[in-house]
């Protein structure tokens, strides 16, 4: 069967035209910033970009952001599971007080998530 594997690789680069991915992106992206759509899209990330600069949320965020990028991959992989457990929590805290009775198994997800947390908080 080696003969067919050489027959159709043959068959597929005389049959295959010769492309340039770069030329072809470039082309495409030349395209996609003439149009409308491209200039809109273009111009409304600007707006959001130029906003999430000077945003009051950034501002509060950022220190966690710097403080999160400090921590080795343990300390990371410790704190992400006590982010998990602590958002499970809630949500199996919020779903037992709830007045209407939630739906079957909407509460296994979380617990899903609150048993990996816990998991990856010991382990790390």
């Amino acid at each position: 069967m080696r003969w067919w594997a050489l027959a159709t690789h043959v068959a597929a680069r005389l049959t295959t035209p010769r492309a340039d991915a770069a030329s072809a992106d470039a082309a495409a992206a030349a395209l996609l910033s003439r149009s409308r759509i491209g200039r809109t899209a273009t111009g409304t990330a600007e707006i959001v970009r130029r906003a999430w600069i000077e945003s009051r949320v950034r501002a509060a965020v950022e220190p966690l952001r710097r403080e999160w990028h400090r921590l080795d991959r343990r300390d990371a992989i410790r704190a992400a599971g006590v982010l998990g457990a602590t958002a499970a929590l809630v949500v199996l805290a919020v779903q037992a007080v709830q007045p209407t009775a939630p739906g079957p198994f909407v509460w296994m997800l979380p617990l899903v998530l609150l048993i990996a947390g816990t998991v990856a908080m010991v382990t790390a």
